[in-house]
């Protein structure tokens, strides 16, 4: 179970890079060059992000599989949600006006 969810929590800061940045931040033209470069090639994030995306990013798309963040609940930029209700399916969404 642990290595899946450190797999979704690197995966899910792929995804959250992507709609910042607009681009995946390992793109490459086949699989073995991805992996590649989420092994070797170093991330840029934009600068003007706040400390705390920021982070956030850095620390679910660490190179070292054993150093990324494990649980996306963990990471103080989720504080305010309550994980509970989300596993029970009684979180509201969030509210666009």
């Amino acid at each position: 179970e642990g290595e899946l969810i450190i797999k979704a929590t690197f995966s899910s800061g792929s995804n959250i890079f992507l709609v910042i940045h607009g681009y995946h931040p390992f793109s490459a033209d086949n699989f073995n060059s991805v992996v590649y470069n989420i092994r070797n090639t170093d991330i840029e994030i934009d600068e003007n992000l706040s400390p705390l995306v920021k982070n956030f990013l850095e620390e679910t798309l660490q190179k070292n599989p054993h150093k990324r963040l494990k649980r996306m609940s963990e990471h103080s930029l989720f504080k305010k949600i309550d994980w509970a209700k989300i596993r029970s399916r009684q979180h509201e969404g969030i509210k666009i006006n």
